[in-house]
């Protein structure tokens, strides 16, 4: 599911300054939070994403 959707949840994450949280990416695409944590989770331990607090931001 990750690899998938990394390229439209990066998009998503590219138009929001603030980042977004789990629970505003899983309403946005129709995921469980679980399912949103975890690929927010698998991007972050890649490096694309910075995580400050439960916000996840594109890396710069």
């Amino acid at each position: 599911m990750v690899v998938e959707f990394s390229e439209p949840l990066l998009t998503l994450l590219s138009s929001t300054r603030q980042g977004m949280t789990a629970g505003e990416v899983a309403a946005h695409f129709g995921w469980s939070l679980e399912e949103a944590r975890k690929a927010l989770e698998q991007l972050f331990s890649t490096g694309a994403l910075r995580k400050r607090s439960s916000r996840y931001r594109l890396k710069n």
